[in-house]
Formats: C-alpha cells, sequence, structure tokens
C-alpha cells in the first residue's frame, strides 16, 4: 500500500514539476517578449538577423512578439501554479493545494469534454459561428501587401497578414469564397492594380498553395488575376473557411487521439490527487487517536 501510495506521489511530482517548469519558461519568454521583442526575434535566429529579414517580407516581427507576449504571461501563469501546486501538494501533502489542483483539473476536463461533444453532435454550429467572425474579420482587410519591383511585400496589419498568409497557405480566397472582396474595401498592391478585386495572396501560385509568394514569377498569371475580370485559372476559387474545414478532416483522427490521450492523463491525475487528499485523511484520522 505504501509503495503504491509512494508511486502515486512520485507521478504527482514528477509530471507537475514538468508542468510548472514549462509554465515558468513560457512566463520568462512573456516577460522577455514584452520588456525587449527585438532581442526575443534576433535570439530565434542563429545565423541571420530574422527581424531585418521579416521587415524586408513585409510584416513586423517584434511587434507580433510583443503583442502575444500578454498570452504567453497569462498562460505561463496559470501552467506555473497548477504545476507548483499539483508538485507541492502531492510532495508535502498539502491538502488545499491539491484541492485546487483537483477543481481546476476537473473544469478543465469537463470544459474539453463539453467541445468534443459539441463538436460531435453540432458540427453545423461551428460553421453558424466561426462563419460570420470571418466575414467580419475580412471587412477590417484594409491594406494589401506591396510590390517593391518584382519582389511582393507581405501587409503590415495584423488582420491583413493574418488572411494573407491563410491565403497563400491553403489556396483559398476570402470567408466563403473570393466573391467576399466584393463587400471590402482596401488599398491595391500598386496603382498598376489599382481594378484588382482581391488581394495577391488570392492569386494561384504555379507551384500550388502551401507557401508565401515573395516574388512576380511565383504566380501562375498574376496579371490576369489582379484585373478587374479574373479568370477562374488564375485565382482560388475556395473559400477559407471550406479550406481550413478541409484541413480539420484531414488531421481530425490524429487530433482526437491528442484530445483522448489528454483526457486520460488528467483523469489519471485527478484519480491519483484525489487518493493521496484522501490518505492525508486516514493518516490524519489515525495519528489523532
Amino acid at each position: 500500500m505504501c509503495s503504491c501510495k509512494g508511486l502515486a506521489v512520485l507521478i504527482l511530482v514528477l509530471v507537475n514539476f514538468v508542468f510548472a517548469a514549462a509554465g515558468i519558461l513560457m512566463l520568462a519568454f512573456g516577460i522577455a517578449a514584452a520588456a525587449d521583442p527585438d532581442s526575443v526575434a534576433k535570439t530565434l535566429s542563429y545565423t541571420e538577423d530574422i527581424t531585418k529579414k521579416s521587415s524586408q517580407a513585409g510584416f513586423d516581427l517584434a511587434n507580433i512578439i510583443q503583442k502575444s507576449s500578454i498570452f504567453l504571461i497569462v498562460m505561463g501563469s496559470i501552467v506555473a501554479l497548477l504545476g507548483l501546486f499539483g508538485c507541492i501538494g502531492a510532495c508535502c501533502k498539502v491538502k488545499w493545494m491539491l484541492g485546487i489542483y483537483i477543481t481546476v483539473l476537473i473544469l478543465v476536463l469537463l470544459a474539453e469534454i463539453a467541445l468534443i461533444i459539441f463538436a460531435t453532435v453540432f458540427p453545423d454550429q461551428f460553421e453558424t459561428e466561426s462563419l460570420p467572425a470571418m466575414v467580419k474579420s475580412l471587412a477590417k482587410f484594409k491594406q494589401d501587401g506591396m510590390f517593391n519591383g518584382t519582389s511582393f511585400m507581405m501587409p503590415f496589419g495584423e488582420t491583413e497578414l493574418a488572411w494573407s498568409s491563410m491565403q497563400f497557405e491553403l489556396g483559398c480566397c476570402g470567408a466563403k469564397d473570393y466573391r467576399d472582396y466584393q463587400n471590402v474595401t482596401f488599398d491595391k498592391s500598386s496603382p498598376r492594380y489599382s481594378m484588382a478585386k482581391v488581394p495577391v495572396s488570392c492569386c494561384k501560385l504555379t507551384k500550388g498553395a502551401g507557401k508565401v509568394a515573395t516574388s512576380q514569377d511565383e504566380f501562375n498569371n498574376l496579371d490576369n488575376c489582379q484585373s478587374a475580370s479574373p479568370d477562374a485559372p488564375n485565382i482560388n476559387e475556395m473559400g477559407c473557411y471550406e479550406a481550413l474545414e478541409n484541413v480539420v478532416k484531414t488531421y481530425g483522427r490524429v487530433a482526437i487521439g491528442i484530445a483522448a490521450a489528454i483526457i486520460g492523463i488528467e483523469v489519471i491525475l485527478i484519480l491519483l490527487a484525489a487518493w493521496i487528499c484522501r490518505s492525508i485523511d486516514v493518516t490524519t484520522k489515525s495519528q489523532s487517536i
């Protein structure tokens, strides 16, 4: 019995030590990103100045890192505290810490199960909720990327950068399809393409989707795509919602497997923590007799 209890404590301590360490690293990275995003951007590159490269590509990497720092700080703090509560609570047999640890894990577990059930039983609801949100986001697209000679630079704005990257990577255009841009007014990539109906990222690439274009030579027919009446072979006709849906279907089994593994680990941790809590009560009662 004692050996089993010792093993349970050891498992909880080791697992939560890893969680606490990961949370502290995330927190430290978030603080560093908030304090000096340029240094963080440079640290991510071993041989090149990645900040300079990203600026040449058309987006401010340091600004993106700084804005993501708040999320990293919040998530890092939560993960670190939860890991420390589980680790210290199991190691030092602090019941109130284990109680908070169990409560938080149960809430996370219930949220994950509810999300899985909702996604399984009400798949159409995701389209009802997410598609209008994508259309609303697309309305904020105000500035296309720019051409510097034959080189193409991505737009600087967060919304524009996100949509341009997604459209390049997934070979899609707009939320439902390319016609969504009929209701969006945005600055064109150059005076030459002042009649363009869609951004440059909606234009098909010679080698297909999957990468961000950096030069005119990579497009199937950029002039036609950026004309007033582009031909279908030169423009991405699939909407980004459908493209994302295809990605989810493709990797759905992997996601389900990962989710099942995470839920299984959480259940084991909850049971082990509850067992240790119960053993603390039993030990306390036996000592008081």
